[in-house]
């Protein structure tokens, strides 16, 4: 199974190819990213970081590479800058999205894709709404917010970690709902 991030440079998408190949889950992680120079440097650094623990080829690709691929991953996004909400990313980040669908659309059809830019639901029902594709494919990243649930109940009350089982729903940002009532331990 071949995986590719696009937006693979940055804050998210450098952070989960590295996790995904060190569990060595996929055969090849085909990293686009329109800063070569730093996209670059990751796949060499996370190449040899990996290679101990797992057999994951990294490489850096571009759109025309997405044939092969199972599972397309996008993580891109405007650079933050001082907004208050995530809600203000949204022109930005659906332009984008926009454009890179344009791209996928000529060399990859009907593959799963996790949709990871913020804000997440809006640009997970984008990717439906505007390539027609079968909506059981499209996934919409936004665990991070239950991870950051569990890590803050581990800290506050001082439980293990990996012991707590926590749920946190709705849109990435204040709109949020933490389950408490769920919670266990």
């Amino acid at each position: 199974m071949k995986l590719t991030i696009i937006g693979a440079a940055g804050s998210i998408g450098a952070p989960t190819a590295f996790y995904t190949a060190l569990r060595n889950v996929v055969e090849e992680i085909k990293m686009i990213d329109p800063n070569a120079k730093l996209l670059k440097n990751h796949v060499m650094d996370m190449e040899q970081a990996v290679r101990e623990k797992s057999d994951t080829r990294i490489t850096a690709a571009d759109y025309s590479d997405l044939g092969d691929c199972d599972i397309l991953m996008i993580t891109a996004a405007k650079p933050s800058s001082n907004v208050s909400s995530r809600d203000e990313w949204m022109t930005g980040n659906l332009q984008l999205l926009s454009r890179i669908q344009q791209d996928i659309g000529k060399y990859a059809s009907n593959k799963i894709r996790i949709s990871a830019t913020n804000p997440s639901d809006v640009c997970t029902y984008y990717h439906y709404k505007n390539l027609g594709w079968d909506r059981s494919k499209i996934i919409g990243f936004c665990v991070n917010d239950s991870v950051r649930v569990r890590w803050a109940l581990a800290i506050v009350m001082g439980l293990d970690y990996k012991e707590i089982d926590a749920l946190c729903i709705g849109e990435h940002g204040p709109k949020q709902v933490p389950l408490w009532d769920k919670v266990t331990y």
